[in-house]
């Protein structure tokens, strides 16, 4: 049947414009031009907080080529995809400096497609809680890598507030509470310099 013809033409990524030009048995002529557009797609980046580092996800419908991250001035890191067996898409957790950041991340394909991500991330240190029992009494052990603003606990329904002007300018924080006999409970709400915050509770029975 040399009535109909079907063709599958490979249409590059951009702004193309195709010409047909058809003639038939006769030699009659038969043109048509199309504008066609084709989306390049671009790799998309996503960030999320784990715990006090954020992960990078980066995925795309064309094969990475590289992808770069840096925090604030300092120097860029490169990342060569054309070495990695899964080119299509790329994890790293970085971990936060504490205070006020700005991280850059630019992905960018082998047909060129680029995507850059600029997000500003606040760096913390939270604290650690250690809870122990030493006879009658309820001893807790409050440390961090930075000074500690506030202490917060609430034991058995009472609440209490240290601060810096209770405990001046110090990493550590130690306090005891005396147990009742029967069940005892504890939560403590630590705040750091830079704004972490933490939270541990405890719950036991003592008997004298």
């Amino acid at each position: 049947d040399n009535t109909n013809a079907e063709c599958i033409v490979n249409i590059p990524i951009g702004n193309n414009i195709f010409y047909i030009k058809v003639i038939d048995a006769n030699g009659n002529v038969t043109q048509k031009e199309e504008n066609i557009i084709i989306d390049q797609p671009i790799p998309v980046i996503e960030l999320s907080v784990v715990g006090n580092n954020i992960k990078i996800t980066v995925t795309s419908e064309v094969e990475l080529k590289e992808i770069t991250y840096k925090w604030n001035d300092k120097n860029e890191k490169k990342e060569n995809m054309t070495t990695y067996e899964n080119r299509l898409s790329f994890e790293k957790q970085l971990e936060i400096p504490i205070g006020q950041n700005t991280l850059t991340i630019v992905a960018t394909d082998v047909n060129g497609g680029k995507t850059e991500k600029v997000q500003e991330i606040k760096g913390v240190t939270k604290a650690t809680t250690k809870i122990e029992m030493v006879g009658e009494y309820l001893h807790f052990n409050v440390t961090a890598k930075e000074n500690i603003e506030k202490v917060e606990f609430e034991f058995n329904g009472q609440k209490y507030l240290m601060n810096t002007e209770t405990f001046g300018d110090t990493k550590k924080v130690h306090y005891k509470v005396k147990l009742i006999e029967g069940k005892n409970y504890l939560t403590i709400t630590t705040t750091t310099k830079s704004g972490g915050i933490e939270t541990t509770s405890w719950e036991k029975e003592y008997t004298k």
